[in-house]
């Protein structure tokens, strides 16, 4: 005889279980999302803001306990210093190549092509290390140097992921140039709710198998 019982309250939590920590770990991406975009705004403090995004994002794909306001927050103090010298240095570097292309644009022949070369050598130093440098201090301690010194060597141990990295930081940016007014309108509320956190949880899956397979534990001493 078929068994006509009803499902007990216990099937299916699973899917329950699953959904919540989908609700969960957006309503997390929410609030980093505007905390690192806050404490962004003076400029000089990116360097930090984007440490503490990383710091907590890397936890959530890990799985750890994590409170997202006060983990970020005590991240952002705990790396104010060294973040922010992180921070001037990728945005030196980003005006240096947004400088030199706008000079080749203004040039002709050899002097143009000299230029472009320099601006897209600098464009991807800066790009690597927005990349790199911030997790690094985030989850790891080093000096600043030091963190440079393992974002270059990361970047080209990982070069596969290296470049997901680079597509994950210059979608954002890139895709609003090729979209009608239309879709930006809708696309708009993605970027106000999750603009900054997005890519960073995304990037957090990739780093973190770079960080496991090529730092050893005893390498770096996890902040």
């Amino acid at each position: 005889m078929a068994d006509t019982r009803k499902a007990g309250p216990e099937e299916g939590s699973p899917l329950r279980a699953s959904l919540g920590q989908v609700l969960r770990t957006l309503g997390d991406l929410i609030v980093l999302n505007w905390l690192c975009v806050l404490c962004a705004l003076p400029v000089v403090t990116a360097g930090p803001a984007l440490c503490a995004l990383y710091y907590v994002t890397l936890k959530l794909v890990r799985g750890e306990e994590v409170r997202t306001l006060r983990g970020f927050l005590d991240a952002f103090r705990a790396n104010f210093k060294r973040g922010a010298a992180l921070g001037l240095l990728v945005l030196a570097l980003g005006a240096v190549a947004a400088g030199d292309a706008f000079f080749a644009l203004r040039q002709e022949g050899a002097l143009r092509v000299l230029f472009l070369t320099v601006a897209t050598i600098v464009a991807v130093i800066a790009l690597t290390l927005l990349c790199y440098v911030f997790p690094l201090q985030a989850r790891f301690q080093n000096t600043w140097k030091g963190q440079v010194k393992n974002a270059f060597a990361l970047a080209f141990c990982s070069p596969g992921r290296t470049l997901l990295l680079w597509l994950i930081a210059l979608l954002p940016v890139a895709v609003p140039l090729f979209l009608p007014l239309a879709v930006l309108r809708m696309l708009g509320f993605v970027y106000f709710i999750a603009g900054a956190s997005g890519p960073a949880w995304l990037a957090s899956r990739v780093l973190w198998r770079i960080f496991r397979r090529v730092l050893p534990a005893e390498d770096g001493e996890p902040n």
